[in-house]
């Protein structure tokens, strides 16, 4: 234990003002308690040290929500990239699915109703100009529905028509010397796909004007 004591020690002090020691019972050492300025120096270089690092935090924090901020703006871009990027491919899923459907729906209709293609021949020969020489060339599958049907009475003058195994299932094709109109599943499937881009560039057109 330690106790306090008042002694005076004019060659250490101010005339008169007496210092406060402790004394060790036990050994009757004298112990001055000179711990004050210590602790007021160490204060102030804790209080500078501590506004020091306060605002070397904030000076880094606000270049971390800089670099958060730029990232942020990164982030947004690469979603809206991404989105347009799923846009589009949707659109080909989409388009691709349709085409299947399509052929295969075209297909079947054709075997189910042997004179489609026919019509579709006589469709193509009523928008050619008559006074030019019409060739019409059939897969042999059509030669026998095309004999048992009327043909091309009455819709045009001078006509040509070939057999030819090149073409592929229950398709023909009729042509002038100017101008070709395939008539088969693909060509037919190419139009209305043609047809279908248009109405979804239509709808994006609609849907942009209306985000807008």
């Amino acid at each position: 234990m330690f106790k306090a004591k008042v002694i005076n020690q004019p060659d250490n002090l101010i005339e008169g003002i007496p210092e406060l020691v402790s004394v060790d019972d036990t050994s009757g050492t004298f112990l001055t308690e000179t711990g004050t300025d210590e602790e007021r120096i160490e204060k102030l270089a804790y209080e500078k040290g501590y506004k020091e690092g306060e605002k070397a935090g904030y000076e880094v924090g606000l270049k971390k929500a800089e670099s958060l901020l730029r990232r942020l703006e990164e982030v947004l871009r690469e979603i809206e990239a991404y989105k347009a990027g799923l846009q589009e491919t949707i659109q080909e899923k989409v388009l691709s699915l349709t085409r299947a459907v399509a052929e295969a729906v075209i297909k079947e209709e054709i075997k189910a109703r042997q004179n489609l293609m026919v019509e579709l021949i006589k469709e193509a020969v009523r928008k050619i100009e008559p006074s030019e020489t019409l060739y019409i060339k059939l897969h042999p599958s059509l030669k026998e529905i095309f004999e048992k049907m009327d043909g091309l009475e009455g819709l045009h003058e001078t006509v040509k028509i070939e057999i030819d195994p090149s073409l592929t299932e229950a398709s023909a094709k009729v042509s002038t010397q100017e101008q070709d109109v395939p008539l088969d599943i693909g060509s037919l499937v190419e139009g209305l796909m043609e047809e279908l881009k248009e109405r979804l560039l239509s709808n994006e057109t609609g849907h942009s004007r209306r985000g807008d």
